[in-house]
């Protein structure tokens, strides 16, 4: 059943408890007057009824798309581990080095500029 349906059930059992409290209301006789009311409680109570078995299936619903999620979660988790443990291990990223070459018998200027030249090749050959 849908959750229109419900909804539109428990409408049409308060809507009837509704008519039959003014039929009881507008009843000159007492015994005709309690078994108008008794019939509205009668349907008060399906209506009631009505709203605690919707919110035990939404309630076992969720529990059930809890239950797949997690199944499906761990399904992943145990593809990922099996991916894994047959690959080969992973070589961590060594840090970059660098070393400083330096030219004899240059300038100052042309020094320095030789200078980052060579860190930058320096660093290139390191990786």
């Amino acid at each position: 059943m849908s959750v229109l349906e419900t909804f539109v059930r428990i409408r049409r059992h308060r809507t009837r408890a509704v008519e039959f409290q003014r039929l009881a209301a507008g009843s000159p006789r007492s015994d005709v007057r309690d078994r108008y009311l008794a019939i509205a409680r009668h349907y008060i109570a399906l209506a009631d009824a009505e709203v605690l078995s919707d919110k035990m299936r939404r309630k076992e619903r969720l529990e059930e798309l809890r239950r797949e999620r997690e199944q499906s979660a761990v399904a992943r988790w145990k593809q990922t581990r099996v991916t894994t443990d047959h690959e080969a291990p992973q070589r961590l990223a060594e840090p970059l080095k660098f070393r400083v070459i330096q030219g004899a018998g240059k300038k100052k200027s042309s020094l320095l500029a030789a200078s980052s030249r060579s860190l930058r090749l320096a660093a290139h050959l390191s990786n």
